[in-house]
């Protein structure tokens, strides 16, 4: 298993006791914004939103090393992205939109991390 920084694993944790699925998380090289973005699918946009929603409240309860959270989109589009900066963009989304969006291809250039 691949070690993460302790933040990176925290939102590691929060996706996957949410049942978030094809979890991917790539290193970006030359960070601008953010050093990681990971995207995973889920199942229905009630479980996109609650994704979200644990990784805002999170946040803004001290969990990560900022209390800064930015939300794009809404569930019922079927996909969100958060982000927690200087650290982490998480995109979430249903995966025919992942799919046909090619998001992981998005990343393909950068350190795909198990």
């Amino acid at each position: 298993m691949t070690s993460f920084p302790p933040d990176i694993a925290a939102v590691l944790e929060i996706c996957e006791d949410k049942k978030a699925e094809n979890i991917a998380t790539y290193e970006l090289s030359s960070p601008q914004y953010t050093d990681f973005a990971i995207i995973c699918s889920a199942q229905n946009t009630i479980q996109i939103k609650a994704i979200a929603t644990d990784l805002q409240k999170s946040a803004k309860d001290g969990k990560f090393e900022t209390t800064d959270v930015l939300n794009s989109g809404n569930a019922t589009s079927g996909w969100v992205i958060v982000e927690i900066p200087g650290l982490v963009s998480v995109h979430i989304t249903l995966q025919p939109i992942r799919d046909y969006y090619e998001l992981d291809e998005v990343y393909s250039h950068r350190t795909l991390k198990a």
